[in-house]
This record gives structure tokens, sequence and C-alpha cells, in this order.
């Protein structure tokens, strides 16, 4: 696929957008980059301008509203479209941001972004698919707890990298187990 053709086209050895040793903060047993640092920070203050602009905003009605209903959004003014190609242009931006993070960071091959892509859609199908804060919890909840259990320091067991997806896996599957419609689903009332 995409991945075989990048890999032809640009080989399959990984690159790196800033060469030599990244600058390293250490706090505990914790080891990371001043890139990785302030990609979280930059990635926290994202989250929370989304967050600001569609649940406080009136702009962030709008989005909701044509997201939930378009139809209805359709009638009582609200041009869909137009709400669609902007929040896709805003979206396309952020991702374009994070992969710039993301490759400062770590060494870019053609498979480089499958895990990324795989946790982000495993969270959103934990968060719930109409839920964006149930999303971001998912993500915090699906990204931290493999990291933290392979960072901390086992007696008879010492986990590797290639298990943070078992990992996060597991946790899905449990999570999905118990809030099948996501985190912060309303339950159906039967009647």
């Amino acid at each position: 696929g995409i991945e075989s053709f990048l890999g032809i086209l640009f080989g399959s050895d990984g690159k790196f957008l800033i060469q030599g040793v990244l600058p390293t903060l250490h706090w505990g047993g914790l080891q990371v980059t001043w890139i990785g640092l302030w990609s979280l920070l930059i990635g926290l203050a994202v989250v929370a301008i989304a967050l600001f602009v569609l649940y406080l905003l009136p702009v962030g009605r709008v989005i909701r509203a044509v997201k939930q209903h378009p139809e209805c959004a359709t009638v009582i003014g609200i041009r869909e479209k137009r709400v669609q190609a902007v929040v896709f242009l805003v979206s396309a931006f952020l991702a374009g941001i994070v992969g710039l993070l993301v490759g400062m960071n770590n060494a870019l091959t053609p498979s480089a972004a499958t895990p990324l892509i795989l946790t982000a859609f495993i969270a959103l199908l934990v968060g719930g698919v109409h839920d964006f804060r149930g999303t971001v919890v998912a993500v915090f909840l699906l990204v931290l707890i493999p990291e933290m259990m392979i960072s901390f320091p086992w007696e008879h067991f010492s986990p590797s990298n290639s298990w943070k997806m078992v990992i996060l896996f597991v946790l899905a599957l449990m999570l999905l187990a118990v809030r099948p419609q996501g985190i912060f689903a309303q339950s159906l009332r039967r009647s």
C-alpha cells in the first residue's frame, strides 16, 4: 500500500528532522527530550482550546449542530459545507503540527504513524464516537497507562516497548466491556 510506496520512494531507513543528540530533561527515573516536553504542553494547550471553543463559544455550538444534526443545522441557516470545510482545514493544520513535532522527536519511517493512528482510532472508539471529552480522556488513559506500566520497575518482569500495544488493546477491551457506548455515554432508557 501507501507505506510500501513511500518506502520505495524515500527508503525505509529512519530519517530525523533534527540531527544529533537532543537535549534531555531528567526527572527522577523519567527522561524526556525538551521537544517531547514542548509537544506535551502544545498538545494540552490545543486540547484546552478545542474544549473551550466547542463547549463555551457560539462557534462551537454551530460545529456541534452540524456534527449532530446536519439537516436541522441547514434548516436554521447554518452553512453545513462551509463549517465542515473550516473544521477540516483546522484539523489538517493541527495534524501537520503534530507530524512536525513527532518528526522532531522520533525517526520518520513510512510506518511511523501506524501506531499513532491505531491508538487514536482505538481512543475514539473507547471514548465514544460522538463525545470529544470522552475521546480526550480515553487518549490519556490509553497512552499514559501503558507508558507507566512499561517504565515501572517490576521485580521479575521488565516489559519492553513492544508490550505497549498489547497493554493498550487489553485496556481498550476492558474499557469497552464496561462502557461500550463510550466513557461518558448516557445510558438509554428502556420503556
